[in-house]
């Protein structure tokens, strides 16, 4: 079975055996496919206390190829806040421990034998203190 990114040469060049197609001195190079990370969150600003989640979307730079499988770590800066399992190409962090004020939140891919890994963009998640509870009458 090829994986994603495998080249074949053209089937006049091809034999058939018992494990498929191959070609007498044919050397298979599989290529890993790139990926790329979409970050997005349950709220921006968020508020102290307030827990966000942070979804995470490894996507496949080659069209009509399966998600990316494997995990990936979700950052600040040097801080890991958390790891989480794709699931059809996504991921989520849920927490409520981000610190006041910009959160530069970044999502790490280490890829698999299929997928190259990647580091998303920083996405800016604000974090501002808790407005008061409004009086009632």
């Amino acid at each position: 079975m090829l994986r994603a990114g495998a080249v074949m040469p053209p089937k006049s060049e091809l034999r058939v055996s018992d494990t498929g197609y191959i070609r007498p001195g044919f050397t298979q190079t599989v290529i890993q496919v790139g990926t790329f990370s979409v970050l997005s969150p349950s709220s921006n600003p968020g508020f102290t206390g307030q827990t966000v989640t942070i979804t995470a979307v490894e996507v496949s730079a080659a069209p009509g190829i399966a998600a990316p499988a494997g995990s990936v770590i979700f950052k600040e800066g040097k801080k890991t806040l958390g790891r989480a399992t794709l699931i059809n190409g996504s991921a989520r962090l849920t927490t409520k421990n981000l610190a006041l004020g910009a959160n530069k939140i970044q999502v790490i891919y280490s890829g698999n034998a299929d997928f190259k890994g990647n580091s998303s963009p920083f996405l800016n998640e604000v974090i501002k203190k808790k407005p008061p509870a409004k009086k009632t009458k």
